[in-house]
């Protein structure tokens, strides 16, 4: 694997007015800016301090992670953010959490900031729970700690180039084959008014609250919070379990400044070098670059510097400019988080082939040189290669002078498109945790499926064996999406299935109507496991490929018993053949002949007789059946003879609650901040 390249599969997103990959591309597509004042929540804030806020950072679902919500509220905001956008990812990416569970996963995050604990330590009452709450280290603990992932889990601070430097080190741990998956992350969320008044008193931040990258009339940064996390994977991986691929991770690297003109001069020799050093382990030339996502400090001499160190990097030699933008345009500087926005901008751009509008940059840094061109401020730009030939670099360097570099790429075009081997009629599969959870998550998929272009079979396979199923459920059938989502508006609530599996029984009678007789040779065309064999044994040993596995089976009369020895000589040796009548502690019987349904056993009889009628839907409607059960059914073995790929599609929603701590009289208040204040005017900062 040493060789091999990593692919981005799975986002996670919380910006200042943005919540998913979708909404963040809609507003770097328009050139769109989230600039503002401060939100009525944010008091300690004065109407000068512009920047990126998130609306409400008090939010959060404990139940959803399995955190006692008398807890959350001394757990710092950034760490919930974190798992919340790490979930999110996970979802994007098509992967149940639970499949995690005991993986060698890793987890690497960028934080800084720490404005929550030090609110917290100033002015509450110690409590049992505030240690681990308020530490950065959590931040990545407390995600390897929800997943139950044993890899490295590392909290990383180089300042602003904090989330490069982790993705670096994760791209590391996979190649070296330490671990087979990472969730690469990056937070800052902003309570101290008193950080910003010091910033801008360095000369940081921009005292007219706008931020102009690469423009000369960049006067400082916005300072801006948010949070996102990225799922990471080997290509032959996501390949293999038929992922969607942003990006591609070809190369990366990092350095240090070394000795300088100050710990916070930035050094555009060294940062020249991290780009040739992160080309040379991509095995590409500086020049061959189309697009840089500069850090753009948007200070006029930080930016010059950055531009002379890529410029030094890639040379004049080139067919075209390269193409030069920075999304710090559109939401203020993330500091610590600032690398995933930048990485995640870049992604989006590889995937939809096109480079988005640098806004407000009209009279660009006398640094551009003739190899190089700003990112037009108005309207996309289409990448300058086919799918498979996009080379971008992604530039971070920290005010401690700790540089990084990633080289992305775009992803191959998927092949063998079209959807081969597939049944007209699908089934849709929706749960959740809770029953408010629920009708939130229908709502969600019905809107989705309204609007969506996806191919229902993507959809439908990436709901079946991309999320995790949970006890409310519903199971609807349709051959587009717009029935499916029809289907799903009428399911008036959800069935609740028990907290275990139930027993089983497969009923053999040796008599299968014609009508699904006549079904064998479609279903061996669609299901493989499908073979020769009577159209009861067929069903069994396709039922058996899918996991699921019966406490007995039952017989009726002589056909029957014929039937079910002749299974048990295939596939099913250890296990009782019964007379039907013998219940066995079975719940459900899967009647494999004459209509290939499940009954529930109830009050001592059979229950739900199937209609005469044949069913067009089977046997979408026989897994919906099995999933309404709550029978444990392998669902990626359903469609292994199709094409079928992962798609985004509604994750499971969370049903927040504000949770805070309380201020208490007699602790320190204020006192420490104004401390903090005296000393930087004593500084003369």
């Amino acid at each position: 694997m040493k060789d091999e390249d990593i692919a981005i599969v799975g986002i996670g997103c919380r910006f200042p007015s943005i919540n998913s990959p979708t909404q963040f591309w809609e507003l770097l597509s328009r050139g769109g800016c989230i600039i503002a004042d401060p939100p009525a929540s944010r008091p300690a804030f004065h109407s000068g301090d512009a920047g990126g806020y998130l609306t409400e950072v008090s939010s959060f679902d404990p139940a959803y992670f399995g955190i006692p919500p008398d807890q959350a509220r001394f757990i710092d905001p950034q760490q919930r953010l974190m798992l919340d956008v790490a979930a999110e990812a996970i979802e994007d990416a098509g992967m149940p959490p639970r499949r995690l569970t005991g993986s060698r996963t890793g987890i690497f995050i960028g934080i800084s900031t720490h404005d929550y604990a030090v609110l917290y330590w100033s002015s509450a009452r110690p409590d049992a729970e505030a240690p681990a709450g308020t530490s950065n280290s959590a931040a990545a603990n407390r995600i390897s700690h929800w997943l139950g992932a044993t890899g490295p889990s590392l909290a990383i601070d180089t300042a602003c180039s904090s989330c490069l430097t982790a993705l670096h080190l994760a791209r590391r741990s996979i190649r070296s084959g330490d671990i087979d998956y990472a969730i690469v992350g990056g937070v800052s969320v902003l309570l101290l008014p008193q950080v910003t008044s010091a910033f801008r008193r360095a000369g940081l931040v921009s005292a007219s609250s706008n931020c102009l990258p690469l423009d000369r009339r960049a006067d400082g940064y916005v300072r801006s919070e948010g949070a996102a996390a990225i799922l990471l994977k080997s290509m032959s991986c996501a390949h293999d379990e038929r992922d969607r691929i942003y990006s591609v991770i070809k190369g990366s690297a990092v350095n240090h400044n070394g000795f300088s003109n100050g710990l916070t001069a930035p050094n555009p020799s060294a940062q020249a070098a991290v780009v040739v050093s992160a080309c040379r382990d991509a095995g590409v030339e500086p020049e061959e670059l189309q697009y840089i996502e500069a850090m753009g400090s948007a200070t006029l001499m930080g930016d010059a510097i950055e531009l002379r160190g890529v410029a030094r990097a890639m040379g004049n030699n080139r067919a075209q400019p390269c193409t030069i933008g920075s999304v710090k345009a559109n939401v203020g500087h993330m500091e610590a988080a600032s690398g995933m926005a930048a990485l995640i901008k870049t992604s989006l751009s590889l995937w939809h082939g096109e480079i988005p509008p640098t806004p407000h940059l009209t009279s660009p840094n006398e640094a551009f040189w003739p190899g190089a061109r700003p990112a037009p401020g108005d309207l996309p730009i289409p990448w300058p290669a086919p799918s498979g030939h996009r080379l971008a670099g992604v530039n971070s360097f920290g005010f401690g002078g700790a540089n990084a570099h990633v080289v992305l790429a775009g992803a191959p075009a998927r092949d063998g498109e079209g959807h081969l081997r597939i049944p007209a009629t699908q089934v849709l599969l929706v749960s959740a945790k809770t029953e408010q959870a629920f009708y939130k998550l229908s709502g969600d998929y019905v809107a989705f499926l309204r609007e969506s272009g996806e191919h229902p079979v993507d959809i439908c396979f990436t709901a079946a064996v991309g999320r995790q199923h949970y006890r409310y459920r519903a199971a609807v059938l349709g051959d587009s999406n717009q029935r499916l989502a029809d289907a799903l508006e009428l399911a008036a609530s959800p069935i609740v299935v028990p907290g275990r599996p139930p027993k089983i029984a497969f009923s053999c009678t040796g008599r299968a109507r014609a009508f699904y007789v006549n079904l064998s040779g479609e279903l061996k065309r669609i299901y493989p496991a499908f073979g020769q064999d009577a159209f009861e044994i067929n069903l069994a040993e396709l039922l058996i490929t899918l996991g699921i596995r019966p406490a007995a089976i039952f017989c009726t009369g002589g056909e029957g018993e014929a039937s079910a020895l002749a299974l048990k000589r295939h596939s099913l040796g250890s296990i009782p053949i019964v007379e039907r009548q013998d219940r066995c502690g079975v719940e459900y019987i899967l009647d494999l002949a004459p209509f290939g349904r499940l009954l529930k056993i109830g009050g001592g009889e059979l229950a739900n007789d199937p209609p005469n009628a044949e069913d067009a839907t089977w046997p979408a409607s026989l897994w919906a059946s099995l999933y309404l059960a709550g029978v444990s059914v392998e669902w990626d073995r359903l469609y292994a003879a199709t094409n079928a790929r992962k798609v985004s599609v509604p994750g499971h929603p969370r049903m927040n609650q504000k949770f805070w701590f309380e201020a208490h009289q007699d602790g320190p208040g204020d006192s420490v901040l104004m401390e903090v204040e005296r000393e930087l005017d004593a500084l003369g900062y």
